[in-house]
C-alpha cells in the first residue's frame, strides 16, 4: 500500500461519480497526461505530521486553537487517523470534532478539486 494507490484510487472515483472519464483528475496530477506512474515526477506533496496530545501550558497559551480555519490548496489531503482530538471540520454553520477510528484515513477535498469542478464539490474548511 503507497500514496499513489489510494491518491489514484481516490481520484478515479470522484470522477466517476462526476460521470468524467476516470483518470480526468489523475492526469492532471502528472507531468505526461496519460502517463502518470510512481516512476514519473507529479505534482504531489507528501508530508507527515505527528501531533501530541499537548501540554497544560500549550493549551492555556493557544487558548485551545492551534490553526486558523483554513481549507487546503492541493487537490485531496489524506489524514491517518490519531488519536489525538484536535480535528475540527465546519458543518452546517458550526465546528464538530473529528472522531478517531483506528486505522482509518480521512481525506478532505482541496481548492484544486472545488476550482476543478467549478465548485460542484466543496473544499473543506477545517482547523
Amino acid at each position: 500500500f503507497n500514496h499513489f494507490t489510494l491518491l489514484r484510487t481516490m481520484l478515479f472515483i470522484l470522477a466517476d461519480g462526476l460521470g468524467i472519464p476516470p483518470d480526468s483528475f489523475w492526469n492532471l496530477h502528472c507531468n505526461l497526461p496519460g502517463m502518470c506512474s510512481e516512476d514519473i515526477q507529479t505534482r504531489d506533496l507528501l508530508r507527515q505530521a505527528l501531533y501530541h496530545p499537548p501540554t497544560e501550558e500549550d493549551r492555556a497559551k493557544s487558548n485551545g486553537l492551534w490553526l486558523r480555519a483554513h481549507t487546503d490548496r492541493g487537490s485531496l489531503t489524506f489524514l491517518y487517523s490519531q488519536p489525538v482530538a484536535g480535528l475540527q471540520v465546519f458543518v452546517n454553520g458550526a465546528w464538530k470534532y473529528v472522531r478517531h477510528y483506528p486505522n482509518g484515513i480521512l481525506v478532505n477535498l482541496g481548492d484544486a478539486v472545488e476550482f476543478t469542478t467549478g465548485g460542484l464539490l466543496k473544499a473543506a474548511l477545517h482547523r
